[in-house]
């Protein structure tokens, strides 16, 4: 993770620890959610990507034309970097058909064929 994004989620936490306390709401808990809204409950997309928006501007990203759908296929894109189950993928990212999620997320560099042809190897090699 990289040292911004740190220090934002402890300015995030400490932000909640206040307003937690103002409120009287639990916001910090374990069980809580990280980006709620400020009555504790799950926030809407528009919500969220309005925070999002707001601390980007705050910490001056606006320049690397970073959006927040970005993050979408930065997870799914990496799941499949995990040689993570397209099947799994595909429920985590809530689309009806794996298609989908194989044709949205799953990019191939040449490291996967050298890869591919490894385990092809190994297995003539046992011959």
């Amino acid at each position: 993770m990289p040292d911004v994004l740190v220090e934002v989620l402890k300015h995030w936490k400490d932000r909640r620890l206040w307003i937690e306390k103002v409120l009287k709401i639990s916001f910090t808990k374990p069980d809580d959610l990280v980006f709620s809204n400020d009555e504790g409950q799950l926030r809407t997309y528009h919500g969220t990507k309005a925070m999002f928006s707001r601390l980007m501007k705050q910490y001056g990203l606006e320049q690397y034309h970073f959006h927040f759908h970005t993050l979408r296929h930065t997870y799914g894109t990496m799941l499949f970097e995990m040689q993570e189950n397209p099947k799994i993928i595909q429920m985590l990212m809530g689309h009806r058909n794996v298609t989908t999620t194989i044709q949205t997320y799953n990019s191939v560099d040449r490291t996967f064929f050298k890869q591919a042809t490894n385990k092809l190897s190994e297995q003539f090699e046992r011959y």
